[in-house]
């Protein structure tokens, strides 16, 4: 298939992404190889090669993109506020408890209508911080960016007095992301099993599950 010369590399790039996620949601990663990504997407497995060094490079801008995404579902979610302001955020009209929820709402959403990435984002991601080029050290400065808005929530109610966990800020963030996409992943594995033992819907049962969390936090 003939492609337009003047388009934009990230074009070409989204373009061979979009295909590759299908084939994933079918295949799984392990089980799709570069031959079947390109034809599927429309080039020569030799100009695939001109995007992506290998599907590991594939699956990483992949994984970038919905770190995006998840990002800016978590900024909207807690108001659309900047960076710098996130912990000043919390006023009378907008309690720590309804701030953290938010997040986890968005959290929820964005793995029901994005599973596929929900599963990259919370799976096992590659730490590169010394190529700053790279897509592994962008997954992991907007993994730590993100972190910053989920604790500057809870810092600004421990501040407010209404929260007292013991533990210090790297640990406590990984906590609340093992503890809530665990409980996203067990909810959509389990909606059927949760509903015959406990009698909750998915959502009421994500509901408790967060408030108990949160309870943990006090």
């Amino acid at each position: 298939m003939a492609r337009r010369i003047k388009e934009e590399p990230e074009v070409h790039k989204d373009r061979i992404a979009g295909e590759a996620k299908k084939l994933f949601a079918i295949k799984g990663t392990e089980c799709t190889s570069m031959d079947e990504i390109a034809k599927a997407a429309g080039y020569s497995k030799a100009t695939l090669y001109v995007y992506f060094k290998n599907k590991e490079d594939i699956i990483s801008y992949i994984t970038l993109k919905s770190m995006v995404q998840l990002k800016e579902a978590i900024h909207d979610a807690i108001g659309g506020v900047s960076h710098a302001a996130i912990s000043d955020i919390i006023n009378d009209a907008y309690d720590t408890y309804s701030a953290f929820k938010a997040v986890c709402d968005a959290l929820i959403e964005y793995e029901a209508k994005n599973p596929e990435y929900f599963d990259l984002i919370v799976g096992r991601i590659p730490i590169d911080t010394d190529d700053i080029t790279s897509n592994n050290y962008k997954i992991y400065k907007l993994g730590e960016e993100i972190n910053e808005l989920i604790y500057g929530i809870i810092e600004r109610g421990k501040r407010l007095g209404v929260l007292h966990y013991e533990e210090d800020k790297e640990l406590m963030v990984m906590l609340l992301w093992g503890s809530i996409s665990g409980l996203i992943r067990y909810a959509s594995n389990k909606e059927e099993y949760i509903l015959i033992g406990n009698g909750l819907s998915k959502r009421e049962f994500l509901d408790k599950g967060i408030e108990k969390i949160y309870r943990i936090l006090q």
